[in-house]
C-alpha cells in the first residue's frame, strides 16, 4: 500500500507541470490537446486568455504551439495550459527591449517601438481597415498620406493653387481662370497647415493658362 502511495504522490508531482505542444484546437469551446510526449495527449483542457472579464481577449493558440500544462493536483484532466512560450521552432520574433510586436499567419505586422516613438502597421498585400463610429476625431497638428506618387495633402493644396492663380485671356485682358478662384487661397492655406508646405521655401507651381 504504502508503494502505491509513494506512486501516486510521485506520479502527482511529475503532473504538477508539464511543458508540451498543442496537439489539437476547438475554437467553439476555446479547448486545447496537449501532446506531452510522443506517447502521451492530454484530454480537452482550457487555456489562459489574455483577459476574461467585461475586459476580453480573443487570440486562440494554434497546433505546435509550446505551452505548459499546469494541473491542480497533479491531475493532467484537470489542467490548463499556460501559452505563448517561444520554441525552437518559434522562436522569439525580435531582440529588442523597446519593441512591442505582433505578427500574424497572413503576414500583416503591427509594432511600436517605444524609443524611437514610431507605430507600425505593415503588410506586402492589400489591408482593409474597417472603423464603424457614429463619430470619429482625429487631433493632430501635421498629417501625412503618401504614396509613390507623393503626399496627398500636399498634391491637393499644389493643384488648387494651380487653379487659383490660372488665367484666361479676354478682350479685357488677362482675368482669372475662375471667377471665384480667389477663395481657394484660404483653403490651401488650412491645407498647407497640415503638412510641412508652410515652412518650405521652394516657390509654388507655376499657373496654367495664358
Amino acid at each position: 500500500m504504502l508503494e502505491i502511495a509513494v506512486a501516486d504522490i510521485m506520479r502527482r508531482l511529475e503532473n504538477l507541470l508539464r511543458p508540451g505542444t498543442i496537439a489539437e484546437v476547438d475554437h467553439a469551446k476555446a479547448k486545447v490537446k496537449v501532446r506531452l510526449s510522443s506517447e502521451h495527449t492530454t484530454g480537452w483542457l482550457s487555456y489562459f486568455a489574455r483577459r476574461a472579464g467585461n475586459t476580453i481577449s480573443w487570440d486562440p493558440p494554434e497546433i505546435g504551439e509550446q505551452v505548459l500544462v499546469l494541473s491542480p493536483g497533479g491531475e493532467l484532466a484537470s489542467g490548463f495550459a499556460l501559452t505563448g512560450i517561444y520554441s525552437g521552432s518559434r522562436p522569439a520574433p525580435s531582440k529588442s527591449g523597446d519593441l512591442h510586436l505582433a505578427r500574424y499567419s497572413d503576414g500583416l505586422e503591427c509594432s511600436y517601438d517605444t524609443k524611437s516613438n514610431t507605430l507600425v502597421i505593415q503588410r506586402e498585400k492589400d489591408l482593409n481597415i474597417r472603423v464603424k463610429a457614429t463619430r470619429i476625431d482625429f487631433d493632430t497638428k501635421k498629417a501625412s498620406i503618401r504614396n509613390e506618387k507623393g503626399e496627398l495633402i500636399a498634391l491637393v493644396s499644389q493643384g488648387l493653387k494651380s487653379v487659383a492663380q490660372s488665367q484666361t485671356a479676354t478682350m479685357m485682358g488677362p482675368q482669372k481662370l475662375l471667377p471665384a478662384a480667389t477663395e481657394l487661397i484660404p483653403i490651401t492655406q488650412n491645407l498647407d497647415s497640415f503638412t510641412d508646405a508652410a515652412d518650405d521655401p521652394s516657390p509654388p507651381p507655376s499657373p496654367v493658362g495664358g
